[in-house]
């Protein structure tokens, strides 16, 4: 045994007795863990109820937010639950089984799974099991043929209990959505040693917890619920935390509230235990012989960011913390893009392109390799970051309502842009486009519509909408909206063109605050940026 060995078995004291085998039933409980829990019950001692406020709501959403990062999922995609038992229960509520009444689940399964199902046959839920031919596994065959039209969801483990059998849950979810089913997986046998990514792997419903090889202990576990699926869910099995505004302490009325609030039931003490895993994974600079034994298999991953409660507003509204240093840096960038080019406008000097330069390869190099120097500032000013998170890398919860707010977004832009012409004599377009066509030179041109049209919005998007949006979110998603539209137009350098930008930027933010992702934003940004370049191409005079 070498060094980093000993050192790692010494933050387990039952190794001093014991070769430990058994943490598919419990993690023994480290050193580490203890401190934390010990922590929760001098908090408790000495605060009484200010502990919730000062400590343990806090340490809830910073917990949420890690377990978001471990799974690739979205934090508000993610509930705390009291064991997954709570969250089964809480997912079998939501389904219509007049309509679609089977639940198929395997007889390798553990028993929660299919008595969460079973509990509710009075509802109309009929649960149908798949045998195994071999009590080792099933294959997915059996559950092709046994998933149709009537199936409301298939429950199942991501590993079975009784064999260690690892199943391929991508093929699963496919299995299920050609029939319009959705997929419940049970992870606890799995998360923690085999990696995950809810997002890739296409389930719907997850749960989990981290008494097993997430080394947290007893009392807690999480569910995770894909946002399309999780909006329109209608659990019976609610609580106080699971209503839009709690603490509006409302009896008589039942607002769901987003995502993750519609099954939160948790407790706070076992989180104490489960968020020390997080110290175990990331240990001090003077402890660096833990680092590579403690961390989880699926790798080290980005930190999650520290929450704390916001100060006392009216019902105690919870945020994330704020990255002051980033913010500041973000900011700094913002200038850096727009002072040069104010000084210049305000100077007389002409700035942009011109109507030749749209004709011209090095327009296009020019424009694509600066703005990939700043795109790469933009991810380094993130590093640390949950990557997908900040920037809101995954499918936008609706893609219809995307498209109402683009098409919105665009008849006010245009129309603030008519009206500028109308009223503003001489006003002359600070984002021009050519007003000729060459079809010689049609080789640069579509250079240039890909480096404005594409690349263009991709860096000016990840910086406002995607870093900047997430900096700014702790404040509450209005002024995150505002502010980075306010930078977006600022970074643009324009004058006339002012409420047609920022018109622009208001729209953008507000779909990245109502989807949750950044690409309807790409998209519509992409979409005004080539449309003028387009449409010069087929009405512009040769």
């Amino acid at each position: 045994m070498d060094n980093r060995e000993r050192a790692w078995r010494a933050e387990f004291p039952i190794t001093e007795r014991f070769n430990y085998l058994n943490n598919c039933s419990l993690t023994p409980l480290h050193r580490r863990g203890r401190e934390r829990i010990e922590r929760f019950l001098s908090e408790w001692t000495e605060q009484g109820g200010r502990a919730w406020y000062d400590h343990w709501i806090g340490e809830y959403e910073a917990f949420r937010e890690e377990l978001a990062a471990l799974l690739g999922a979205a934090v508000d995609e993610i509930a705390i639950e009291p064991n997954v038992s709570a969250g089964l229960v809480g997912i079998a509520s939501t389904f219509d089984y007049a309509k679609r009444p089977k639940v198929i689940v395997s007889d390798l399964d553990f028993p929660t799974d299919g008595h969460a199902f079973l509990a509710v046959a009075d509802r109309g839920a009929r649960v149908e099991f798949v045998r195994s031919p071999d009590r080792v596994r099933v294959p997915l065959e059996l559950f092709e043929r046994a998933v149709d039209e009537t199936t409301a969801a298939v429950c199942t483990g991501h590993v079975y209990f009784t064999t260690g059998w690892i199943q391929d849950v991508r093929a699963l979810a496919q299995i299920c959505h050609r029939k319009g089913a959705v997929l419940v997986v049970d992870a606890y046998q799995s998360i923690g040693a085999i990696p995950f990514d809810v997002a890739a792997s296409g389930v719907d419903y997850l749960v989990g917890g981290t008494l097993k090889w997430l080394m947290g202990g007893p009392g807690i576990a999480f569910l995770y619920a894909r946002a399309g699926v999780a909006e329109r869910a209608r659990p019976s099995a609610v609580g106080w935390w699971g209503v839009k505004e709690p603490f509006a302490f409302d009896v008589e009325h039942l607002d769901y509230g987003t995502g993750h609030a519609r099954a939160s039931r948790s407790r706070v003490g076992g989180r104490f235990a489960a968020r020390q895993r997080r110290d175990l994974r990331h240990p001090s600079r003077s402890d660096t012989s833990l680092s590579a034994p403690l961390q989880y298999a699926r790798g080290d991953g980005p930190r999650a960011r520290a929450a704390r409660t916001a100060p006392r507003r009216a019902r105690c509204r919870l945020t994330p913390s704020l990255h002051r240093g980033r913010i500041v840096a973000w900011i700094l960038l913002i200038a850096f893009l727009a002072v040069p080019t104010y000084a210049l406008r305000l100077g007389g000097t002409p700035v942009g392109l011109g109507l030749e330069d749209f004709f011209r390869y090095t327009t296009a190099a020019l424009v694509i390799g600066s703005d990939a120097i700043l795109l790469l500032i933009v991810l380094v000013l993130a590093r640390g970051l949950p990557f997908r998170e900040t920037f809101g890398l995954r499918a936008p919860r609706s893609w219809r309502r995307a498209l109402v707010i683009g098409v919105t977004t665009l008849v006010v832009a245009y129309a603030i842009s008519f009206l500028e012409v109308a009223l503003v004599s001489g006003a002359g377009r600070e984002q021009g486009v050519p007003e000729f066509w060459d079809p010689t030179r049609i080789g640069a041109w579509a250079a240039n519509l890909f480096a404005i049209a594409v690349f263009v919005p991709i860096f000016e998007e990840s910086l406002c909408r995607g870093l900047g949006y997430a900096l700014f979110e702790p404040l509450g998603a209005p002024l995150a909206v505002i502010i980075t539209a306010v930078a977006f137009t600022l970074a643009h350098g324009v004058i006339v063109d002012i409420p047609v930008i920022l018109a622009t930027g208001i729209g953008l933010g507000y779909m990245r605050a109502s989807t949750g992702s950044i690409f309807p934003c790409i998209a519509l940004h992409g979409f005004f940026n080539g449309f003028g370049l387009v449409v010069a191409a087929f009405f512009g005079s040769g």
